[in-house]
């Protein structure tokens, strides 16, 4: 964690009786990239109230020390006004929150599908339909729906790093359908044994499954007790052989595997997953199960090319 306290502006304004002896404040980054928090320790004395406010994120807070959470990149301006029996003083300090540089693509879709990080990889819109609603927030078109047919989002070549690889996907959704329902997967069936790629889906009985790529039922992590037409942040993050899931923040399950085959792949869709002929995955038929589409909602997904620590993944959910 870095501790700082630079560009700092002193407003010494009074405006009647007892004057404040000092009015100043650090800073202190919890998390390095946006989105960023940051917890402010006040250090002024003699006030007896305190009045913060980041007004470019719309943020304020009357606590002695708060936390604020940066979920975007740029510049900001955090202000402090301290105020003692009628006499208010302030100073600002300035923060720039930049986008972890090896996040390779973010999608909001906040009525597109383009690209929000600094990379530029757009997301292609597959066949289904595909419509901007209100997200979890309620922001008025602010996230995908693939309505009850089903469609898909095809993502840029070799985005998307073979699980042995340093990996992470971070998305959250809304199905509407827990049976038999894909988030993300590889859609060309010719090229099915060749690419690496983890696969994360809901099985027969509603369970999410997520399958990492070495042609077997292992190494997978089953997630039980989720719910349909509910929003969860789920995370798939990993390097080398070892691998985590995260559902809404919390570790939900681990492999590490030296099996995890190693490698690119560049046919990775959200919201559809072909399964070759005679699989036997966790909780699908052996027969095939090609050319489904997920039926529900996605909004705000992540790709980097690292793994997140639990810091990083509790500070997506909770953006």
């Amino acid at each position: 964690m870095l501790l700082i306290c630079s560009s700092c502006k002193k407003d010494n304004s009074m405006q009647g009786g007892a004057g404040l002896t000092v009015t100043a404040f650090s800073m202190q980054k919890i998390t390095e990239y946006a989105p960023m928090r940051i917890k402010l320790n006040n250090l002024s004395t003699t006030a007896d109230s305190y009045t913060w406010t980041i007004a470019e994120a719309g943020l304020s807070s009357t606590v002695a020390s708060p936390e604020f959470l940066i979920t975007r990149k740029g510049t900001y301006t955090i202000k402090l006004v301290n105020s003692r029996n009628g006499v208010q003083e302030s100073t600002t300090q300035e923060i720039v929150v930049k986008n972890d540089p090896a996040m390779l693509a973010m999608y909001l879709f906040s009525n597109n599908w383009r690209d929000s990080s600094d990379y530029g990889n757009h997301i292609s819109s597959g066949h289904g339909l595909l419509r901007a609603d209100p997200d979890r927030k309620n922001n008025d078109r602010s996230c995908i729906n693939m309505g009850t047919v089903g469609g898909a989002l095809f993502l840029p070549d070799d985005l998307i790093r073979g699980t042995g690889a340093a990996t992470t996907i971070s998305m959250w959704i809304k199905a509407n359908t827990l049976i038999k329902n894909p988030l993300f997967g590889y859609w060309k069936g010719d090229e099915a044994a060749t690419v690496n790629t983890p696969s994360v889906y809901f099985d027969e009985a509603g369970k999410l499954q997520l399958k990492f790529a070495n042609g077997s039922v292992a190494p997978q992590i089953t997630v039980d007790g989720l719910a349909a037409d509910t929003w969860y942040h789920i995370v798939l993050t990993g390097s080398g052989t070892v691998q985590k899931a995260y559902v809404n923040g919390v570790l939900a399950g681990s492999v590490n595997s030296d099996a995890i085959n190693h490698g690119l792949m560049n046919t990775a869709a959200l919201g559809y997953m072909y399964v070759p002929g005679g699989s036997t995955w966790a909780g699908l038929p052996a027969a095939t199960w090609s050319s489904y589409n997920f039926k529900g909602y996605f909004d705000d997904v992540r790709i980097y090319n690292k793994m997140l620590s639990d810091a990083e993944v509790k500070a997506l959910y909770n953006e």
